[in-house]
């Protein structure tokens, strides 16, 4: 999925000041709004739903795991957030990859981001479309591509808004996965001059634990807009920052509800 909410810029000369001051109310607004969200998902009977979204614990979590040194981690974007999460890595990344969960369309597109109409595809491999099973061979599946598109809720200084992702699931195996997705909004301000590039990196640090380490970085493919790029750069990195977070904490929630540990 896109990890980032656009927040916009005016399409005038207005004072920049005023812009950033609106992007960064937004962001805080957003956040209070999903800390109260997140904090209502843990309590009461949901407490059983939430659980089984990433599904069963698998036993191989358990086990310490030591990532080798000369191991090459997938390089970040060009801003960062590292989250560590209570929840084993083949369990997440089950959940994560799988269309049949539900958890990354249903829990985290739809529940805590708040995007409506929400389509997407299976992986595709080579020729075939496929759901991200355990039991395929990891050396077919990095390059596996899947789309989705969703409508993105509307905020201060933009109306709501559709936005078409690329995700290409770039490295599979025992110590880490990472998905990297490019995404498009040509419905906002200024959305046909650039791509959002994001990335997720899910590490496996054993012992039902795994640390995510989330990037960003903005791309202007026939370079940025005159006088608005910076602006372009600072709402996608404070948008896509809030996102990581709420992905971040929904994870959590999952992991240490009711009958998850």
């Amino acid at each position: 999925c896109s990890y980032w909410r656009w927040y916009g810029v005016k399409q005038n000369h207005g004072d920049h000041g005023d812009v950033i001051k609106k992007i960064l109310d937004d962001v805080n607004d957003a956040s209070e709004s999903s800390a109260a969200t997140c904090q209502s998902s843990i309590d009461g009977d949901c407490k059983v739903g939430l659980c089984s979204l990433l599904g069963p614990e698998e036993s191989r979590d358990t086990l310490l795991h030591v990532i080798p040194e000369d191991f090459f981690i997938p390089e970040n974007l060009e801003h960062t957030l590292t989250i560590d999460l209570p929840v084993g890595f083949y369990r997440l990344r089950r959940a994560m990859l799988n269309y049949d969960t539900g958890f990354w369309n249903e829990q985290v597109l739809k529940n805590t981001l708040n995007y409506q109409n929400v389509k997407s595809s299976f992986w595709d491999i080579g020729s075939s479309l496929t759901n991200l099973k355990e039991n395929i061979d990891p050396t077919d599946l990095v390059g596996a591509i899947r789309k989705t598109e969703y409508l993105m809720p509307k905020t201060k200084l933009v109306r709501a808004n559709m936005a078409y992702e690329t995700a290409t699931l770039t490295a599979y195996n025992d110590h880490c996965f990472a998905i990297d997705i490019s995404t498009d909004t040509p419905e906002v301000p200024f959305g046909k001059t650039f791509v959002a590039h994001t990335k997720i990196v899910v590490l496996n640090t054993g012992e039902n634990s795994c640390r995510m380490i989330c990037s960003v970085q903005a791309e202007f493919p026939n370079g940025p807009p005159l006088g608005v790029g910076w602006q372009i750069k600072k709402g996608m990195k404070a948008g896509t920052m809030e996102v990581f977070q709420k992905i971040g904490m929904t994870i959590k929630n999952c992991a240490l509800s009711f009958g998850c540990i």
